[in-house]
Order: structure tokens, then sequence, then C-alpha cells
């Protein structure tokens, strides 16, 4: 479940969440995804506005599964836990993708 708006490159579609980690795999069963959140802002830098981005919006959910022992989806769910999710390091830095997890089963 998606806390804070997330901006995935391939639009609704996480890519780095889903990246094996160690001996755990993870493959994307499906989303419940409201409209997007549309974001810009200000460069100060360069003085000019922002590209605009689509982000998945907060309250977003993912149904994911994990493969591997207990152990090791246990270790991953604790090392994915209330950390950003985006797909590049500035929006996770940002604090875009916070999520937290479900789980259904660990067994």
């Amino acid at each position: 479940i998606l806390l804070t708006p997330a901006f995935f490159e391939e639009g609704w579609k996480p890519k780095e969440l889903l990246l094996p980690s160690g001996n755990v795999s993870i493959s994307l069963k499906s989303g419940i995804i409201p409209r997007p959140e549309v974001v810009s802002g200000w460069d100060f830098a360069k003085k000019k506005p922002k590209k605009t981005r689509r982000l998945v919006p907060a309250g977003s959910v993912f149904f994911i599964e994990l493969s591997g022992s207990e152990n090791e989806r246990l270790a991953w769910l604790q090392e994915h836990w209330w950390k950003p999710t985006s797909d590049t390091e500035q929006a996770r830095n940002d604090g875009y993708g916070l999520a937290v997890f479900g789980v259904d089963h660990l067994v």
C-alpha cells in the first residue's frame, strides 16, 4: 500500500520494487490504482518550471508474491517496510512511494 504518491518509470507499474533481492524474487499479481496525480514545481537554479510528472497516488494497492524461504521473505519485508519504492533514487530521496506491506501468509 502506498502511503505517499510514487513515481514509476513505466507509469503505474513499479520497476525497482520488483527487482530480485538475494534469493527472493517478486512478481506483481495485480494492482488497484486510482487516477494519476500530476505534480510539477519551480527550478530555482534554472529559473524555469520543472517538468510535469504523473504519479501513482497514495492509497494505491499492489498485490505481489514473494518467493524464497520464510526467513528470506521476512527479511525482504523488514528491509522494505516504511521505505520509498519509487523507481529513481531522487524520487526515493524525496519520499515518493513510501510503502507498507500487508501479509496474507509467510508459509
